[in-house]
């Protein structure tokens, strides 16, 4: 099995300097909890969750607003975007698509 097979296509993302509330509002409008996080060449450099979000506003006092993806990336995930060779995003994986 390849993780073609089993990846999530053409998944929603954000760039680095979108606030946190676009953040949010895509992973809501896309149903998720985890978004891609790419450059202006589509390439992936991160990932950002709805726990990331969570814990960044618990931890500054700042309104959503002035806060950016940046500012909140993490790395333990559940799920992970899926590259091509070139570094764009491809797809989604989760835990939950793969056995052991």
């Amino acid at each position: 099995m390849k993780v073609r097979d089993i990846m999530v296509e053409t998944p929603r993302y954000c760039r680095p300097d979108a606030n946190l509330i676009t953040a949010a509002e895509t992973m809501s409008v896309g149903n998720c909890s985890l978004l891609p996080v790419v450059d202006q060449e589509g390439k992936v450099v991160g990932i950002i969750t709805d726990r990331d979000i969570c814990m960044t506003l618990a931890g500054k006092n700042q309104k959503p607003s002035d806060l950016r993806v940046r500012d909140a990336m993490s790395g333990r995930v559940r799920r992970l975007p899926v590259v091509g060779r070139d570094g764009s995003s491809v797809g989604m994986i989760s835990l939950g698509d793969v056995s052991v």
